[in-house]
């Protein structure tokens, strides 16, 4: 959610990510041009470590970034989605606690944002 805050404030952002059996960073920086974002992926423990250096417009990268987040957040509202996850909710879990609440927030801004608004996601 911090890289898609960051494409709507058009500023830089790097995140890691953990999982088995290795690390990745993502991180989005402002190109120049306004409308167009950096976005680059590295494999933290690879040699070379990078993955990928991309050149994208921010409505796009924003799209891409809020639906991948969207997916979870509707999904485990479904009943036969959330079938098992209360006995994962003590392990490596990927959603043991989304954030329903902030990602709301976050549209809502995507919506009202005067260059890459409106939001797509409803």
């Amino acid at each position: 959610m911090d890289l898609a805050a960051a494409v709507l404030d058009n500023r830089a952002e790097e995140v890691t990510l953990e999982d088995e059996p290795g690390r990745h960073s993502l991180s989005v920086s402002p190109d120049p041009q306004q409308h167009i974002m950096r976005l680059v992926v590295r494999d933290v423990h690879a040699d070379p470590p990078l993955l990928l250096d991309a050149h994208i417009k921010r409505r796009r990268l924003i799209t891409e970034l809020m639906m991948a987040l969207w997916k979870p957040h509707v999904l485990l509202r479904e009943p036969s989605y959330q079938k098992d996850r209360a006995r994962l909710q003590g392990r490596h879990h990927p959603w043991p606690d989304f954030p329903h609440k902030a990602l709301r927030a976050l549209n809502a801004r995507w919506t009202e944002d005067p260059v890459l608004g409106p939001s797509c996601l409803r």
